[in-house]
């Protein structure tokens, strides 16, 4: 947890560049420290983004460069597992598969 807090308190300092992986990541890490309201404003302002300008980014939800409909996905399952969804990132099932 002392990692997400590294990213919470840099995104309260400076406010992290508002790309949307960067906008991905402080919505992660502000639900991991518990504030779940930042992370819920972080996800939006994503989205906000996705909607006025599509593009294709690196989501740390996959650890993939993706276009801008999967990034989307990506969006909504973070967004299931804040509300309680049993979700974990889609890398981890990766690791996960190919782990010793």
């Amino acid at each position: 947890m002392d990692y997400f807090s590294r990213v919470v308190a840099c995104d309260a300092d400076s406010r992290l560049d508002g790309g949307l992986n960067p906008l991905q990541c402080a919505s992660l890490a502000y639900w991991v420290v518990g504030n779940a309201e930042e992370a819920r404003a972080r996800l939006k302002e994503a989205r906000d983004m996705l909607e006025s300008r599509p593009q294709s980014d690196f989501s740390a939800w996959r650890y993939l460069q993706m276009p801008s409909r999967e990034f989307r996905k990506d969006l909504d399952a973070m967004e299931s597992m804040f509300d309680g969804a049993q979700f974990f990132p889609r890398f981890w099932l990766f690791f996960r598969r190919y782990a010793p």
